[in-house]
């Protein structure tokens, strides 16, 4: 491609192959690093108003998608001959 556009995608191929060139160096270099941090303790407090809201929702949004979706795990398709 050529003109302004063609250079647009030039530079941005140019950025992504750099980024996937870092981030393969920076998991080659040093992998272990990331297993050696410990991981922390789960805590025992109990969640806030928000976090409570929030997991709510999703309870309640799984719970309406198991009933959608019943109907249509109960007909399988046929296999092909």
């Amino acid at each position: 491609m050529g003109g302004v556009v063609g250079r647009v995608f030039n530079e941005f191929a140019v950025v992504i192959g750099m980024a996937i060139l870092v981030s393969g160096f920076v998991h080659d270099a040093d992998p272990d690093a990331v297993a050696a941090v410990p991981a922390r303790a789960r805590s025992t407090a109990r969640p806030g108003a928000f976090v409570r809201a929030l997991e709510g929702g999703f309870s309640a949004m799984l719970a309406r998608l198991r009933v959608s979706l019943a109907p249509v795990l109960r007909h399988r398709a046929r296999p092909s001959s």
